[in-house]
This record gives structure tokens, C-alpha cells and sequence, in this order.
């Protein structure tokens, strides 16, 4: 995100700008976004698609309102829900400092977070948790204005790791320092989005994952407390309890299109994601995975059995010999 210039200039614009109270009678959110993976995004014919835009439209239906969306950089989101003149941000994790300016829906979805180095080089770095990279030679990559996770938090107090880290505006260019070796590895907030912008940018194939945890998040909706009225967060809230209760929640965005994968049960005691089109499943157990695609099933004589519209898989045979091992 912008830097301190670019909020005094972002805040100096929004301030100009007036702002219009959303009522639970008269419900018209405006809705602001930036391009973010496969969750937020332009397609090729210029229309805005994504997963969350899917959600949104869909709660926003369910409680009565109507939306409009507004692309600007995070920062400026962020400006202008404490001005008023947006009444919601998406893929938002909780703060104390955003809290004062907003108020928050129930989660509707959860962040896997993970740091991504470039390819073949996980052996490199052998780090069990973020807090290992201060004993190392590791530059970190992140964006700045946005928030992590508390243990992220926590560490950013201490001088000898925060200087390991490098800020920058968004995920591509972070992706690009990583790749040209500017960085040593960038911490993704949100897996899906990692790979489709490294997709995006042809480099998907130049950066891996390393196996180190990292503990996700819960998202959620931002409301401006100064223009909406609770009563509309409540109706909002409302609608996703009630769409998570029908299944509704999980099948509304068109993740077979986008890529986003959903956490499921997958018999036994193990948890696992799938996407959508059933072609991948991850399972994991005692922090180990195992990664099983159509080719793999025949090969390792493993099957999945389960539905493509729920999710709900069971698994028939043992762990795969020869899938890829990929940790959760």
C-alpha cells in the first residue's frame, strides 16, 4: 500500500468527499475492492468477477441490499470507511485500530497464509516458524497495510525481526523481488491469491511454498460506523448464519471458475481442502499432507469417493506413494 504521502493525499481526497448514511429501510452499500487474486478481479472482458464479489452480492441479496463496488488501493479503502464514503471492505481480518472506525460482520471465510520462496530452494532455509528467520540471513517480504495474524503482531516488536522484513505495495511486486532475489521469501496472507497472482504474472512456476506453518485467519466484512446503521450489520450477520446453515455460503462463488479451495472432512478424523472440481484434494494429518490428483489415483491405488456440489469426500486406501507432499 501507499506510503505516508499517499494517505495524506488519500485522506485530503476522501475527506472532500461526502459521505451518505445507509439505513436498514433504504439499504445501498458502496462496496470497495482492489484487485486481489482470484477473490476481486477484472476478467478479460473487463468485468468485475472474483469470489467475493460473488459472496457479497449474494449476502448483501439475502439482506435486503443493493451494492455498487468502487476499485482503490487498500489504504485508501481503509480512509475511506473512516470517512464515510464507502460503506464496506472485504477480506477484512480483525484490529483494535480498525474496530474504532468499523464495525464487523461474522467470519464468512478463512485465509490459509504461508511464506512462498523461490523454487527449489525450501532445503536453503530450514526454519520451522517465522520467528527462525531472525537467526538467518532471510529477507521477508509483505505488503504493507495489511495485517497478518497476531503472532505476526508480536513479532514485529522485536528490532531483530522486523529488520528482516521488506514492505511493498502488493502482491505482484513482492512476487517479482522474490523472484529477481531482491527477497528471500514473501509471507502470502492468502494462498489462493498467492498462486493466481503469480499466475498472473507467468511466474507461478518460479516460486514454491515452504513447508513452515503459518497460522490463517478469519475474514470478514467491514462496515463504516460512520454511515451504516447496526441494524443493517445485523441483517447482514443474519444472512450469513442463515446461508452457511443451507450450504449456501460455501457453493455461492463459482470456485471452480476462481480456484478457491474449501476446507472439508475427509472421513477418520482428518480435515483437509478440496477444489472445487474435485481434480485435487489435500488431507493432512499430524501436520503431514498428501496431495491426490486424478493421475495419482490409479497409480497409487488410492480413490477419493464424495460429491462434487458438497464437498463431503471419504477416503479408500492409504496415503498416496508418490503425490506431492505439500504442508497445511
Amino acid at each position: 500500500m501507499s506510503g505516508w504521502r499517499g494517505l495524506a493525499l488519500a485522506a485530503a481526497f476522501w475527506a472532500a468527499m461526502p459521505g451518505t448514511a445507509a439505513t436498514a429501510d433504504e439499504c445501498h452499500l458502496r462496496v470497495g475492492w482492489e484487485p486481489y487474486g482470484v477473490y476481486t478481479f477484472r476478467n478479460p472482458d473487463g468485468d468485475l468477477v472474483g469470489a467475493d464479489i460473488d459472496l457479497v452480492k449474494a449476502i448483501a441479496e439475502e439482506a435486503g441490499c443493493k451494492v455498487s463496488f468502487h476499485e482503490m488501493p487498500w489504504v485508501r479503502i481503509l480512509l475511506a470507511l473512516q470517512k464515510g464514503t464507502l460503506e464496506v471492505a472485504t477480506s477484512a481480518s480483525w484490529t483494535e485500530e480498525r474496530n474504532r472506525f468499523a464495525y464487523y460482520s461474522k467470519t464468512y471465510r478463512y485465509a490459509e497464509m504461508a511464506v512462498f520462496v523461490r523454487r527449489g530452494e525450501v532445503d536453503r532455509y530450514p526454519i520451522n516458524s517465522l520467528a527462525d528467520i531472525r537467526g538467518i540471513d532471510f529477507t521477508l517480504g509483505v505488503i504493507v497495510g495489511y495485517h497478518y495474524n497476531d503472532e505476526v503482531d508480536e513479532l514485529m516488536k522485536d528490532p531483530a525481526f522486523a529488520a528482516r522484513i521488506d514492505g511493498a505495495v502488493d502482491y505482484r511486486t513482492n512476487i517479482r523481488k522474490l523472484v529477481h532475489g531482491r527477497l528471500d521469501g514473501y509471507l502470502a496472507e492468502d494462498v489462493n491469491v498467492m498462486i493466481a497472482e503469480a499466475n498472473i504474472l507467468g511466474l507461478g512456476e518460479k516460486v514454491e511454498r515452504h513447508p513452515m506453518p503459518v497460522s490463517g485467519d478469519q475474514l470478514h466484512l467491514m462496515f463504516s460506523r460512520k454511515t451504516v446503521d447496526p441494524a443493517i450489520v445485523s441483517k447482514m450477520d443474519a444472512a450469513i448464519v442463515e446461508m452457511r446453515g443451507d450450504g449456501r455460503l460455501q457453493e455461492v462463488p463459482q470456485v471452480n471458475r476462481y480456484g478457491v479451495r474449501r476446507r472439508v472432512n475427509a472421513g477418520g478424523g482428518r480435515r483437509g481442502v478440496v477444489d472445487d472440481d474435485c481434480s485435487h484434494f489435500t488431507a493432512w494429518d499430524d501436520s503431514r499432507g498428501f496431495c491426490v490428483a486424478p493421475d495419482d489415483r490409479s497409480r497409487s491405488g488410492d480413490r477419493i469417493v464424495g460429491s462434487r456440489r458438497t464437498g463431503r469426500l471419504a477416503w479408500s486406501g492409504g496415503a498416496p506413494r508418490n503425490a506431492a507432499r505439500p504442508s497445511h
